[in-house]
């Protein structure tokens, strides 16, 4: 466990990370508190963010609990209820309907989720033109029925995801 004041914390966990790099699968970071109770809730959230890193897509070894706080809630609430619960039906629909069609709405919707609803940069991430995922976009929410306007509704999207993600994943962990 490290404890950094705010200031030193980017240059501290920098020159930690660069020493266990090559020694450690993975380093959880917390959030920085500033109490003693507080690092009780940090080494917490640590650990949390070490069990669901394996569904964080990244290319070192230190992971954020500030990017895993989704993943942690749904780890933690699967624990008492299925996973697949906490899934949106639409999404379900949108993945059933590309099986049936070759088509790729349920991974546009998540990129575009991802991206901030932000067309140009969903376009450049899945390399299509920029007014094909304009038509996606508009077929997404005319069959899903989403107001892509709803902060609550993309919340329950991103979430939805990540379920999605892993419970996938736990299937491929029990084969």
């Amino acid at each position: 466990m490290v404890v950094f004041d705010d200031a030193a914390y980017g240059d501290g966990l920098l020159s930690i990370v660069k020493r266990c790099s090559k020694d450690c699968q993975g380093i959880g970071v917390g959030f920085s508190f500033k109490t003693l109770a507080g690092l009780a809730v940090a080494y917490r959230q640590a650990r949390a963010t070490l069990r669901v890193s394996t569904m964080m897509e990244q290319s070192d070894n230190v992971f954020l609990y500030e990017r895993a706080i989704q993943y942690c809630l749904i780890e933690a609430a699967s624990r008492s209820v299925d996973i697949m619960d906490f899934v949106d039906p639409a999404i379900l629909h949108l993945r059933d309907y590309d099986t049936k069609n070759g088509s790729e709405l349920a991974k546009t919707l998540r990129v575009y989720i991802d991206s901030g609803c932000n067309m140009s940069a969903c376009a450049e991430i899945m390399f299509t033109h920029r007014n094909t995922i304009r038509y996606r976009i508009s077929r997404i929410a005319e069959m899903a029925n989403i107001d892509f306007d709803d902060y609550e509704r993309r919340l329950s999207l991103a979430i939805s995801f990540r379920a999605l993600e892993m419970a996938t994943l736990d299937l491929q962990n029990k084969v």
